[in-house]
């Protein structure tokens, strides 16, 4: 049995080859970032910034 550690969060599906660890803001409009990690597979790696990074810009 696997955990969802172990999937990716981008595509649930895969399982994981990398971790990335950004700032973002933990409530859009606030001056103050937080730590938010992922774990991403090989194929949503090259899609990752503006798949999910690119809502965070967006929706501060």
């Amino acid at each position: 049995m696997s955990s969802q550690d172990d999937r990716c969060h981008v595509c649930l599906r895969t399982n994981v080859v990398e971790l990335i660890c950004t700032m973002v803001f933990q409530v859009w409009g606030a001056s103050s970032k937080e730590l938010a990690c992922w774990h991403v597979c090989n194929d949503c790696y090259p899609h990752f910034e503006e798949t999910v990074l690119s809502s965070y810009r967006n929706n501060r």
